[in-house]
């Protein structure tokens, strides 16, 4: 998976095949490489995104390729996992 990979999924037997499984389930997911910073290593280490996408395959080529750019251009930011009142708090201090 060096530039990213497009995967099918059905949402209740977990199948990855579109013409093996009968439920209509199923979801894109794109997956992309991105680099993250661990402060117990004290480096950057790669790792890998998921994100589900929605029911059709040109959604997720589409958001893929969107991400890839992104990461390219070095645009991209991955939100971070904030509780309200942390955001609260730093939002009301700020100047």
């Amino acid at each position: 998976m060096a530039q990213g990979s497009i995967v099918w999924r059905c949402r209740k037997c977990g199948s990855l095949s579109k013409g093996a499984c009968k439920h209509k389930g199923g979801r894109y997911a794109i997956a992309y490489p991105v680099q993250k910073w661990d402060p117990k290593q004290g480096r950057v280490v790669k790792g890998q995104k998921w994100e589900t996408v929605g029911r059709r395959k040109k959604e997720a080529e589409v958001r893929l390729t969107d991400r890839l750019k992104a990461l390219n251009d070095g645009t991209y930011r991955k939100l971070q996992d904030i509780i309200f009142a942390d955001f609260a708090d730093k939002w009301l201090k700020a100047p």
